[in-house]
């Protein structure tokens, strides 16, 4: 099919599509967003080609290190913080997810060959061919879903077994914390938010009352 590629333009500060997209047939590419490695070998992000004469060697190892500091922590924050886990034992609220389903947020990332004309036109200068990207990206023109513009819903949720209370939105992902007349829904989520600790608060409560009805019990025995 002849599908549209708009090669490296940012979606960021855009606004979405009004129309949902189907999925561009190809191959799948295997990408472990968790291993700076992959950035790497995919060359994405600061390992671009482009950035070579803009960093030393010893900035980009150092990037790199901060990537597994930082990736690393986002993988155990869904693996062993955010899990299921005993809720007579924890001393949060139960967890409450509020996003948006109603906007077309595209999840799929296309790449093709930088075509070998675009090259040419670096007029074989050695050093600018050594920054040019082997890949070309295009991240508005894949599937797109139902989302907030940035985050598509299904990608919204803990992982299975972790129990969750949830409220749809209608906002961009850039709107949510402003008020309604704003085009946001932060009155939705205070309001969520609100009750959620008032409840959270009369349990702590009556656990606190409970434990001090038992220790008086103890008491009167002991005697």
């Amino acid at each position: 099919p002849n599908i549209p590629f708009l090669p490296d333009q940012s979606t960021i500060g855009k606004k979405p599509g009004v129309e949902f997209k189907d999925t561009v047939p190809g191959q799948p590419i295997d990408i472990d967003f968790y291993n700076p490695d992959s950035w790497e070998n995919h060359q994405i992000g600061i390992f671009d080609p482009y950035y070579r004469h803009n960093f030393s060697n010893d900035d980009i190892a150092m990037y790199k290190e901060h990537m597994n500091i930082q990736l690393e922590m986002a993988r155990s924050w869904r693996t062993d913080v955010l899990r299921a886990g005993d809720p007579t034992k924890d001393d949060m609220p139960p967890l409450h997810i509020m996003s948006t389903n109603t906007i077309p947020t595209t999840n799929q990332i296309l790449r093709r060959k930088r075509r070998q004309e675009d090259i040419n036109d670096s007029k074989n200068n050695d050093e600018v061919l050594d920054t040019v990207c082997p890949w070309e990206y295009d991240y508005m023109s894949g599937r797109s879903v139902p989302g907030d513009g940035r985050i598509d819903y299904d990608k919204s949720f803990p992982p299975k077994g972790v129990p969750y209370k949830s409220t749809p939105l209608d906002s961009l992902h850039a709107k949510q914390f402003c008020w309604e007349e704003s085009g946001g829904s932060l009155g939705k989520i205070w309001e969520q938010v609100s009750e959620q600790l008032e409840q959270h608060l009369k349990q702590q409560q009556q656990q606190q009352h409970g434990e001090e009805e038992r220790e008086v019990a103890m008491q009167v025995a002991e005697k």
